[in-house]
């Protein structure tokens, strides 16, 4: 898979990611609310569009847990 079409920006991320959704039995994939994007571009800005787990800059995912 190229860096371009992964879906984390880093394997750490997915890890994390993947995890959490094992253990999380309410998470519903792709259930955004209506006004998502406003709170995701809040998210980016508010953390320096780097991902605060890794501190990547590229492919970024705004999770729902904000």
């Amino acid at each position: 898979m190229t860096e371009s079409s992964r879906p984390y920006c880093s394997d750490r991320c997915e890890d994390r990611f993947l995890t959490w959704l094992q253990n999380e039995p309410s998470a519903i994939r792709g259930a955004r609310p209506p006004f998502w994007n406003i709170i995701r571009q809040f998210a980016l800005e508010r953390d320096g569009h780097h991902c605060t787990i890794c501190g990547s800059s590229s492919d970024l995912s705004v999770h729902h847990i904000i």
